[in-house]
């Protein structure tokens, strides 16, 4: 899941939230989500954090994207969904 710390938190929660009882009915399942604040430090050297993130989203099935007012012009976001489809996604798996 992608998405910029500079959109409201509120409006985030309540789309994934919808998106992932959407994403039950669809697939019959829940889906499991990697959140980067889990398991990348904002406090971690920024070229550690691009060299790592290739293998994170190359074992992703898709890329869920929050996007807010805010994430076309945050770097970051913009680089995780390039990221993701220089690794072999497709624009068909963003959702």
């Amino acid at each position: 899941m992608s998405h910029s710390w500079h959109d409201s938190r509120e409006a985030q929660w309540d789309a994934l939230r919808a998106w992932g009882e959407r994403d039950v009915v669809d697939r019959g399942g829940e889906s499991l989500l990697w959140l980067d604040a889990a398991s990348v430090s904002r406090d971690m050297p920024l070229e550690r954090s691009l060299a790592l993130l290739p293998l994170y989203l190359a074992g992703c099935s898709r890329l869920v994207t929050l996007a807010g007012p805010t994430f076309a012009e945050r770097l970051w976001c913009v680089i995780e969904v390039f990221t993701f489809l220089y690794m072999g996604g497709s624009l068909d798996r963003v959702d």
